[in-house]
């Protein structure tokens, strides 16, 4: 059976590098939300779960499970919404998983100061609520795809160790 694999965790953990290595290593099509949320832009809900629905080969999702507004980093909300994720669930055929990638805030921290690219929270307090509302909105994507959830850990592990702990997930 094909799967569909969201992964997702706090800005700076390493999601895009990993999921890109990830998706090319396994021969899974990789969508990045980030970019579906600029194209669709109001349309977004409805169109991504369309998208989602229709998708019939091994897709690996980038994504991040809490979003926050640029003008109040603090407002954390679902990123996708609880309707959407259900239908999701129920209708596509794809098998699925939810990955929560983790990493201590100290490591994130280091992290976004090296990656002078993007404009991201430097706090160190908002990073650590920040992966407590990922870690908990992970949660809720998997109830509601009834998805097989799992924390991975992206510290201090190689990119060859987190591939093969998450090709062992997908046998």
């Amino acid at each position: 059976m094909n799967k569909l694999v969201f992964i997702g965790g706090s800005k700076g953990v390493g999601k895009s590098t990993l999921s890109k290595k990830i998706s090319k290593e396994l021969g899974f099509d990789y969508i990045n939300t980030g970019d579906k949320i600029r194209s669709y832009r109001e349309n977004f809900h409805q169109e991504f779960t369309k998208d989602l629905i229709s998708l019939r080969k091994n897709t690996l999702i980038d994504t991040h499970y809490a979003a926050s507004s640029r003008k109040s980093p603090y407002n954390f909300e679902m990123g996708m919404l609880e309707e959407n994720l259900i239908e999701i669930g129920q209708k596509s055929p794809l098998k699925k998983y939810v990955i929560y990638l983790s990493a201590d805030p100290g490591v994130i921290l280091k992290r976004r100061l090296n990656d002078k690219s993007k404009n991201r929270c430097l706090e160190l307090g908002q990073i650590c609520q920040e992966n407590e509302i990922n870690l908990n909105y992970s949660k809720l994507y998997s109830e509601f795809f009834s998805a097989i959830f799992q924390v991975l850990e992206n510290e201090n592990q190689s990119v060859q160790q987190v591939l093969k702990v998450f090709g062992d997930l997908l046998k």
